[in-house]
């Protein structure tokens, strides 16, 4: 069952971008933030950091192995290009 409890001090929670208006946890199922020990919290500067690294790593492939990836998961697409 989802905790639908939230707190109330926004400015107490850390940076992360997976907290919603409302200071809930987005990404897990517990429905609030557990804090700054949490160890999925990501700021803004995560993301677009895995972005890159996630792009550099496809790029990285060779474009025998590039192709059966986009086929299998992006319908022919390659969004990393």
């Amino acid at each position: 069952m989802k905790n639908t409890a939230v707190k109330t001090d926004m400015l107490a929670l850390p940076d992360c971008s997976s907290l919603d208006e409302k200071g809930a946890c987005t990404l897990l199922n517990t429905g609030y933030c557990t804090g700054t020990g949490c160890p999925f919290a990501h700021t803004s500067d995560d993301e677009k950091r895995a972005a890159e690294n996630w792009r550099r790593r496809l790029n990285a492939l060779s474009e025998e192995e590039q192709l059966r990836i986009s086929k299998k998961y992006y319908g022919g697409a390659m969004p990393w290009k």
